[in-house]
């Protein structure tokens, strides 16, 4: 029973890899287009865009926590959610 409920989670696991990978990116593209249409300044619009190319590299690397905490960090200077 346990090594069922075990291979169950990780075939899910696996499933949705892809699947937040597509959000991850969907997510870093809605933040570069927002800053280029954003009023912020120049020196802002080149930090969001570190950062989403950073986050990119993170999630690249498997260190998806990292990614996500370095785009909530480009949405913070945008003012975005």
């Amino acid at each position: 029973m346990m090594k069922k409920t075990f291979i169950t989670a990780a075939a899910l696991a696996f499933l949705a890899g892809p699947a937040l990978a597509g959000s991850f990116e969907q997510d870093a593209k809605m933040i570069q287009d927002t800053a280029q249409a954003a009023q912020i300044s120049d020196a802002d619009k080149a930090k969001v865009m570190e950062l989403t190319a950073v986050a990119k590299a993170q999630n690249d690397a498997g260190q998806t926590d990292q990614a996500a905490a370095t785009l909530q960090q480009a949405k913070q200077l945008l003012g975005i959610n």
